[in-house]
């Protein structure tokens, strides 16, 4: 073995030496992340399920104000219309001209 080999074998050695603790601090690094990464996979599952529950509540309250609504609105005519008859009832019933302005409401 001549001078040349051994610097070789020797810088390869602590090329090794030096990269080893590295490799390792390496692996546990990204095995600490993934572990991270797993706990957060979880919680972001649970937090996404919690959103959707009330999603389908909302859902459903926006059917039930529209069926409200529509309800309401059929009252109001209802309600015009039977006071309009009770208006024209009356302007006939007290023998007014024709053409005469219905009373105040």
């Amino acid at each position: 073995m001549n001078a040349i080999q051994a610097v070789e074998l020797t810088l390869g050695a602590v090329v090794v030496g030096a990269l080893l603790p590295v490799l390792l601090q390496l692996f546990s690094t990204l095995r600490t992340l993934q572990k991270a990464a797993e706990r957060i996979d979880g919680r972001l599952e649970g937090l996404l399920d919690k959103l959707s529950r009330p999603a389908a509540s909302v859902e459903t309250g926006a059917r039930l104000a529209s069926a409200l609504t529509t309800a309401v609105m059929a009252g109001v005519q209802t309600y015009r219309a039977s006071r309009a008859a009770a208006d024209e009832e009356a302007v006939q019933a007290a023998g007014a001209v024709e053409g005469a302005q219905p009373p105040p409401r």
